[in-house]
């Protein structure tokens, strides 16, 4: 089992996978178009790898595309089937994207929140919470998650300046919306 670079276990053997994943982490965060890609090189260096799986089937969900079913039911299911040799915080992933992949968001928040509970520096957790809540009108929650998670950040953690704009984005969207939304 290897770490990212915020030090959170990941299951992964492939130094590799883990180096690719840190990076498509960042390009997801900083909106890259390569993002997809790097995904598929996460999987290629190691197949049984299943937070990178989750991080693709979260990437499909949030495109809303009824196209893309057959592969989020494929990143599902190996998911799943590495979820065993997952760390406690990768099962919550999987658990997170199945609800999702189900329809059942509810269920999703739940399972990021008990992740960001733990793992306060759990960027894909954070930011995939808060870009879903935002679709769906959620504006105080975005603002009241990103405000628990601040104070375990600082600027020498890799990742900072992405979560910097995650907090940014969740009181610009709070001063725009509120009231109103």
């Amino acid at each position: 089992m290897m770490r990212d670079e915020r030090g959170l276990a990941i299951s992964t053997d492939s130094a590799e996978a883990a180096a690719l994943y840190d990076r498509a982490i960042e390009h997801y965060l900083k909106f890259h178009a390569d993002t997809p890609a790097l995904i598929g090189r996460v999987l290629d260096a190691d197949r049984q790898f299943a937070l990178g799986h989750c991080f693709k089937g979260y990437l499909l969900l949030s495109a809303a595309n009824p196209a893309f079913q057959p592969q989020i039911v494929a990143a599902r299911a190996a998911a799943e089937a590495g979820a065993a040799a997952a760390s406690e915080r990768e099962q919550g992933h999987v658990a997170a994207f199945a609800a999702w992949a189900e329809g059942e968001l509810g269920r999703s928040f739940a399972a990021w929140r008990q992740i960001l509970d733990a793992h306060p520096t759990d960027l894909p957790a954070a930011r995939i919470s808060d870009t879903t809540w935002f679709r769906h009108g959620q504006t105080a929650k975005i603002l009241e998650q990103a405000d628990r998670l601040a104070t375990h950040w600082a600027a020498e953690l890799p990742g900072y300046d992405c979560f910097q704009s995650v907090w940014a984005f969740a009181h610009t969207r709070s001063a725009i919306c509120s009231p109103r939304c």
